[in-house]
């Protein structure tokens, strides 16, 4: 019964532990920055800039700005998007309207990459909209 107290529950952290020779370790998940996203927040962030998943951060954000951030430009795009759509069911628009969006989607995945490495890069153009404080 000893036994089994003496094991933490964190499997990474025993694993470290019986690593370096039973000398206990604190893990952090990213030494290189100081105010590094929490642990969901870089999913949060990504799924800002996939359409309708909006929501889902949306909700979940609370206060963390990482995730706001991402959020005000994952709406700014959508908007875009929405409104691009539109243009494209007028007649002789349909190019504009479909090169438009094509730019949208270079935008998201540059915000995607963005969110992902835990940075926090204003896209071009839309950058400096804010619609969420």
């Amino acid at each position: 019964m000893d036994f089994f107290r003496a094991v933490p529950t964190d499997t990474y952290t025993y694993m470290l532990q019986k690593r370096i020779r039973n000398k206990p370790c604190r893990l952090t998940h990213d030494l290189n920055h100081e105010n590094a996203p929490a642990k969901f927040s870089k999913l949060y962030a990504c799924l800002s800039y996939l359409s309708i998943l909006i929501i889902i951060p949306a909700l979940a954000a609370g206060k963390d700005s990482f995730v706001r951030f991402h959020l005000n430009q994952g709406l700014v795009l959508l908007i875009a998007n929405i409104l691009f759509g539109c243009i494209s069911f007028i007649p002789h628009m349909t190019l504009i309207g479909d090169l438009l969006n094509c730019v949208v989607l270079i935008l998201a995945v540059m915000g995607i990459v963005s969110a992902f490495q835990g940075q926090k890069k204003k896209l071009p153009v839309i950058g400096s909209i804010q619609l969420i404080r």
